[in-house]
């Protein structure tokens, strides 16, 4: 642990960048709290867009749905385009 208010040797870091970006402490800001910044009044938009996504028409389902039929087992071995991979003699 450093204690003795030297800055700690990191040896990932060259002296150059050491010497050209510092130890990056100044982007903290530690001396000055910042306020949030004001945001514009929003319910305006919100409505509208809740309007709008009301007025859309209702899913509908064009036909029923079928189960999930799995394949034969036998297509499940043989892949679609085996007869591309098979040589002829």
């Amino acid at each position: 642990m450093n204690t003795g208010g030297s800055p700690a040797k990191e040896p990932n870091i060259s002296e150059w960048r050491r010497r050209t970006v510092g130890n990056l402490t100044s982007t903290f800001r530690f001396g000055k709290a910042n306020d949030a910044p004001v945001l514009p009044d929003t319910t305006g938009q919100y409505q509208l867009a809740q309007y709008e996504v009301n007025q859309l028409p209702k899913p509908t389902i064009r036909r029923p749905t079928s189960r999930y039929r799995a394949r034969s087992r036998a297509s499940a071995r043989t892949p679609p385009d085996a007869h591309l991979l098979m040589r002829v003699s």
